[in-house]
């Protein structure tokens, strides 16, 4: 996980590097904030599947039905809402005015959606069915091909804000149907929980972890959004590229949330020494990657340009300070989710999401992209601090919870040994 981290984020700050070079800066932004359109609506439509599933596989005796189902579900929801999306967007803001009728992108923008949200999906399916390991070759070979189809359409012509948006797109289709084959065929079957340790398909901590999730993303993805619309297209594209830095050291620790809540899940959210030590290497890794890109972010991103650096070192420096307590953030969501805390999964999300919105928003306003930042590094610390309080607070009922499951489930092999039926007999 640390090693597709690593590669996603490398290849996503290469990818708008190449685009910053090759494009103009207005592609540029309205390309970052079609993207960011996609990430949000395909987010929508993921149910927030890409965090419960590391939750739910782990307990499932029929694993693949229940991926096939959430697959079927969530690329239904894609379709209706990308196609909604693709005709409404164009009347949501002027800078995308020029969008309106093109069928182009209406096709492209509601099949970028659902392959988007497979896309993300079966990241959480192989985590979730202990396969991490072909996670950073699919993401590489993404991000590789995606800099290779943006050359290319660069070389043929297209330089335009679509251009960009469809470079992200197509390589997917390359990448979805080897990976889920595998899923499908191997890894999922071979994952399915004893009858015995089966646990209810769909708990009830899932629907407070969904509104959660959706707050989230009301918080989050639509930033370069608003900041184009704020802003406009030139300084949204100053924006974007540290946003794009911070969101890959989001994703790590999100990437390592999901394993935790996978290994907790097996042990009913009861924290081992080991675990409690993943905990301390990960938040010391973060905060010397974000220690790091705080002092060099002026040569960072110079290496975009001039522009890029006059208008985006103090944003990339506000998402440095901010990383550090969104690691705690996330991965004490995952603790939580792996205790089945729904109602603290879903007070720790309003509290970034809503909090980033309420400061944010009349922070752009008067001060410009560097207002969203501000924003967005005082909510992360007070979500922080809240996660360190619940954590502490449930540690004891954790341990109780495990003592009283481990009892049950000993219980329950020494009646089957009475009976005479083993356990691999049922």
């Amino acid at each position: 996980m640390l090693a597709n981290s690593g590669l996603t984020a490398i290849f996503g700050v290469a990818f708008w590097l190449v685009a910053a070079r090759l494009f103009a800066p207005a592609a540029v932004g309205r390309g970052s904030a079609l993207v960011s359109a996609l990430w949000t609506v395909s987010a929508l439509a993921q149910l927030n599947y890409a965090r419960s599933l590391s939750g739910l596989i782990p307990a499932a005796t029929r694993p693949r039905k229940l991926l096939a189902s959430v697959y079927g579900l969530t690329a239904t929801v894609s379709v209706a809402i990308g196609l909604a999306s693709a005709f409404a967007l164009p009347g949501f803001s002027a800078e995308f005015f020029y969008l309106r009728g093109d069928l182009l992108f209406i096709g492209s923008f509601t099949g970028a959606v659902v392959l988007w949200t497979i896309f993300n999906l079966e990241d959480a399916a192989l985590t979730s069915t202990r396969r991490a390991t072909i996670i950073p070759f699919e993401n590489g070979a993404y991000g590789a091909l995606k800099l290779a189809c943006l050359f290319l359409l660069w070389r043929l012509g297209y330089r335009s804000a679509l251009s960009l948006f469809i470079s992200w797109v197509i390589p997917l289709v390359l990448v979805i149907v080897p990976v889920n084959a595998f899923l499908f065929l191997r890894a999922v079957p071979a994952s399915a929980a004893p009858v015995a340790e089966r646990a209810l398909s769909i708990p009830r901590w899932v629907r407070y972890d969904f509104a959660g999730y959706l707050l989230w993303m009301g918080g989050t993805l639509p930033l370069p959004v608003v900041v184009l619309m704020i802003v406009g297209p030139v300084k949204a594209a100053s924006f974007y590229v540290p946003f794009t830095i911070a969101s890959s050291i989001d994703l790590l620790s999100l990437n390592l949330g999901n394993t935790l809540t996978v290994e907790l899940s097996r042990t009913n959210g009861v924290l081992t020494p080991a675990m409690k030590s993943h905990l301390r290497r990960v938040w010391t890794g973060v905060a010397v990657l974000s220690g790091l890109l705080l002092l060099t972010a002026p040569q960072v991103l110079e290496v975009f340009g001039d522009r890029y650096r006059a208008g985006g070192v103090i944003i990339l420096r506000t998402f440095m300070l901010a990383a550090l307590p969104r690691s705690v953030l996330f991965l004490g969501i995952a603790v939580q989710r792996s205790r089945h805390r729904g109602s603290s999964i879903l007070l720790l999300q309003a509290l970034a999401a809503l909090g980033t919105l309420i400061l944010g928003l009349p922070l752009t306003r008067a001060l410009g992209a560097v207002g969203t930042a501000f924003g967005w590094l005082a909510a992360s610390c007070l979500a922080a601090a809240v996660t360190v309080v619940l954590l502490r607070s449930g540690r004891g009922h954790a341990r109780r919870t495990g003592h009283c499951l481990a009892a049950d489930r000993a219980g329950a092999d020494v009646a089957r040994r009475a009976s005479g039926t083993s356990r691999e007999e049922v």
